[in-house]
């Protein structure tokens, strides 16, 4: 195996190790002729291969680790959410099959784009709604109009509300002058907490 025409600012047993984390990224039914692979391996870091010699590991790690991540990545998404070959034919997915380890790094695959994910497989970024009458989250969409649960009662389930509002009054628990929403609420809980049904649900 011919170690010695490598350079010699590159250090062979780390460059060894690295291609064992790059060996571990495969898929367990693609790892297929390891030492083919480790050759292959070798042979981009022979001596004039077009990568600065300070550089070789950050090569390593950062294009052809980095780059066989983001490809097993983006086709385990596909598989996972598409798991048949007619569901990737219904959705115009088309999945070529992984090379060879050795194919993979003698022909450059580490070049190859990964290509952008279904709008339907894409992982979507959480965006906070708030209430359009208040700061609080919303709970509730009407006619692209987004509310919290108070405010969703308070327009269109006034009964409940006013059903609401007499047993809070039984209880003693109205609203006061002066007081804001927040505190009202918070007395309200505490009364909760220390009437019988809320030792029960405490238990």
């Amino acid at each position: 195996m011919e170690i010695e025409t490598l350079d010699a600012a590159i250090d062979e047993q780390d460059l060894v190790d690295l291609f064992d984390k790059w060996w571990s990224i495969w898929p367990t039914g693609q790892k297929q002729a390891k030492k083919d692979a480790l050759r292959a391996w070798l042979k981009v870091f022979k001596k004039d291969p077009g990568i600065p010699t300070h550089d070789w590991k950050d090569f390593a790690e950062n294009v052809l680790i980095q780059a066989l991540k983001d490809q097993c990545n983006w086709r385990k998404k596909i598989f996972d959410k598409y798991p048949t070959p007619e569901d990737r034919k219904k959705h115009d997915i088309f999945v070529a099959r992984l090379p060879m380890p050795a194919t993979w790094l003698n022909a450059g695959r580490w070049a190859d784009a990964v290509q952008k994910l279904p709008t339907d497989v894409a992982e979507k970024t959480h965006v906070s709604v708030h209430c359009c009458e208040c700061p609080s989250p919303a709970a509730i969409t009407v006619e692209n109009e987004h509310f919290c649960a108070w405010h969703w009662t308070k327009r269109f389930n006034r009964d409940h509300l006013k059903l609401l509002a007499d047993s809070l009054n039984q209880l003693g628990l109205k609203q006061q002058d002066g007081e804001s929403r927040e505190a009202w609420c918070e007395r309200c809980r505490q009364f909760a907490i220390g009437s019988r049904w809320g030792r029960v649900i405490a238990q």
